[in-house]
């Protein structure tokens, strides 16, 4: 039963030590080689802590990888205690040529063997520090390039119990396929291929062809420029008289009939102002009648008479006019539609003036596209333009426009810089969007060519940072 376990204690650490060999393998970067190092090997072999450092040129043992932890802070005094005593022991490493160990035969089976590295191994300044950092055995294990023998880094691994032999040939052949991983990523980090180390006559053909492409390749120059849905011939609503806001039924984006109720004015000026008028029309008219009566008997109230029917025609019109004003105090939708406007509440109490903008009466199906382009971003556009639409809400199915009118005028957009009104008309058939949606417009002017293209906005730039 014994022999049984140990076979198969034996085999489970062969699976584990191939399977290490391959995670390393197939590491594609220095970062999880060293992760993989540091805290995968602890399934081969116990530790408490381990380190793994590199050598990217000679003299230079920086840290990569500590086991337990993601990153580290190199100021830190821990860190900065195994720092120097890597340093201390790979000047060694790197100063000897590779040898076999002293247990192990060179061309023999056991391969490569980990020494016992403990506090008289380092100077004495950093060896009295050692137990108050690590633990107090260490093992250490170089990584050298399986082809030249060149020093490309190592592991150091610390825990508070001995290393016995076998697990020093472990961390030995283990330290043998960690070295092929990273002279492999040395290799592809420095291979011509790897670096885009060209010659310099390759490279200036490159650029040369690059350059000829460019002045050669014709593309369409676009510009983007914020977007909304808005009316094709809406129906503007205004105030019809000077008054205040009192009543203001409708809601915003609320479909309305012909004859609706939109809003009312105050009618009290103007009721009072019918009313003095009435009372000036009755006495008017009474004054007529009396002196019409006595006209009969003196002529020189004949002449007064023809006084008193202008007041009295007068009068009348100033009753029918603040009547007709009271009347026109009520405004109605001058058609069916969907009342375009932000907020009730910022009309209501509010003194207007007459033919102020209140709201617009739009049809749903009848839309357009709005487009502010900034004057930074202005290309050239002529009307039939093609225009794709992005809309906030469906970004991912982009609508067909042809752009319909384009300002030759710069005005004050919605963020204060200024910009060019266009107007597109959508494409297609379907269902309209949604008065109000916003997007993103992508606008296609004239071709041009793709050196152009790349530095148009670069030497535009440049104009306004120097004035040239």
């Amino acid at each position: 039963m014994s022999g049984s376990g140990d076979l198969g204690r034996q085999v489970a650490g062969l699976a584990t030590l191939v399977t290490l060999e391959r995670e390393a393998r197939h590491a594609g970067s220095l970062e999880l080689l060293g992760f993989i190092i540091v805290n995968e090997s602890l399934r081969l072999f116990p530790y408490t802590q381990s380190l793994f450092w590199h050598r990217p040129r000679r003299g230079h043992f920086p840290l990569q990888t500590i086991s337990g932890v993601d990153r580290f802070d190199p100021d830190a005094p821990q860190v900065v205690w195994m720092g120097r005593a890597v340093r201390a022991i790979a000047a060694g490493e790197e100063a000897s040529p590779p040898v076999s160990p002293p247990d192990s035969a060179a061309g023999s089976p056991e391969g490569t063997v980990a020494r016992v590295v403990g506090e008289g191994d380092l100077p004495p300044a950093l060896g009295r520090e050692w137990r108050e950092w690590c633990p107090p055995w260490g093992l250490w294990s170089p990584l050298r390039d399986p082809l030249s023998g060149e020093l490309l880094g190592g592991v150091w691994y610390f825990r508070d119990t001995p290393w016995e032999k076998g697990e020093r040939l472990l961390a030995g052949h283990l330290g043998d396929a960690y070295a092929q991983s990273l002279a492999l990523l040395r290799r592809r980090r420095h291979s011509p291929i790897g670096r885009f180390h060209l010659s310099a006559v390759v490279g200036w053909m490159l650029f040369l062809g690059l350059v000829a492409v460019a002045g050669v390749q014709r593309v369409p120059l676009s510009a983007l420029a914020p977007a909304t849905i808005v009316a094709r011939d809406p129906t503007l609503v205004t105030a019809p008289v000077d008054g205040v806001v009192a009543h203001f039924p409708v809601r915003p984006n609320q479909s309305v009939e012909a004859g609706e109720l939109l809003f009312a004015l105050d009618p009290t000026t103007v009721a009072h102002r019918l009313e003095v008028a009435r009372g000036e029309l009755s006495l008017a008219e009474a004054e007529y009648f009396r002196l019409r009566q006595q006209a009969f008997l003196d002529r020189e109230d004949g002449a007064r008479l023809k006084a008193l029917e202008a007041e009295r025609q007068k009068a009348a019109t100033e009753v029918a006019y603040a009547t007709e004003l009271l009347d026109r105090l009520e405004v109605r939708a001058p058609r069916a539609g969907v009342a375009i406007f932000s907020d009730a509440n910022d009309w209501l109490g509010r003194p207007v003036r007459v033919g102020e903008r209140i709201l617009a009466i739009a049809d749903p199906g009848a839309v357009e596209v709005e487009i502010e382009l900034a004057t930074v971003d202005a290309i050239t556009l002529e009307p039939g333009a093609a225009v794709r639409l992005f809309l906030h809400t469906d970004p991912l199915r982009p609508l067909a426009a042809t752009l319909r009118q384009a300002d030759h005028e710069a005005r004050n957009a919605a963020d204060g810089t200024l910009a060019f009104r266009l107007k597109a008309t959508l494409e297609g058939g379907g269902k309209p969007p949604r008065l109000g949606l916003q997007g993103t417009a992508k606008l296609y002017g004239e071709e041009v060519s793709l050196a152009y293209y790349l530095l148009r906005r670069p030497m535009a730039a440049w104009n306004r940072w120097s004035g040239w």
